[in-house]
């Protein structure tokens, strides 16, 4: 399992991550380029073993889109960026931290839509994970292995995935979603796609 890994390991890994991320998205018919691992089987991984999966895509996720509309919209209304207001409130806050360091901040979000959701978020501003300096990769694989090792060690299947930005005015964030902490998703949630989340950020964060 990834939090298994040692941090060096870990880095390594990442990197791994930025080359693809670089060479994939440099080709003319790829418009969006999607890291994601599944661990355990609650999560989708079909396979046991140590895989990271990329998908070069034809298109923009729809649900990419959307979000890089709503920031450019934020942008154009507030004059500030919302990724730096996150970081600021949160910080501020002090509730949902997980990690906090020079170039990354780990923490659950305030509207969280999956139960020990958790968002890695760069402190300065990189539209894609690419661009992020050897320095920042290791304090990146710092924070995400507090979070991994925890999860791992509890037996818990989870989800992690690069959200790249589509727009300029966007960060990447990366993203941890627990996937067997409570019972299956229920009926509301097939039926219209609104998640219901029944552990508090709050609470996911101190665990």
């Amino acid at each position: 399992p990834p939090g298994r890994l040692s941090p060096e390991s870990m880095q390594d890994v990442l990197r791994v991550y930025q080359l693809r991320l670089r060479a994939l998205s440099r080709l003319e018919h790829i418009k969006y380029v999607q890291v994601f691992k599944n661990d355990g089987h609650h999560a989708g991984a079909s396979l046991a073993h140590a895989h990271t999966q990329i998908f070069a895509l034809p298109i923009v996720p729809p649900r990419f889109a959307a979000r890089a509309k709503v920031v450019d919209d934020y942008v154009a209304h507030k004059q500030t960026n919302p990724y730096q207001d996150i970081i600021a409130y949160e910080t501020k806050q002090r509730q949902r931290i997980i990690d906090d360091n020079s170039s990354v901040l780990a923490f659950t979000p305030y509207a969280s839509g999956w139960p020990l959701e958790a968002w890695l978020m760069p402190k300065r501003h990189m539209q894609s994970f690419a661009e992020a300096t050897h320095e920042e990769i290791a304090e990146i694989a710092k924070s995400l292995l507090i979070l991994l090792r925890k999860l791992n060690s509890s037996a818990i299947n989870y989800n992690f995935f690069i959200e790249e930005g589509v727009s300029k005015n966007q960060s990447w964030v990366l993203r941890v979603y627990g996937r067997d902490v409570i019972s299956p998703l229920g009926g509301l949630v097939a039926a219209t796609g609104i998640m219901i989340n029944t552990i508090p950020p709050e609470s996911a964060a101190r665990a």
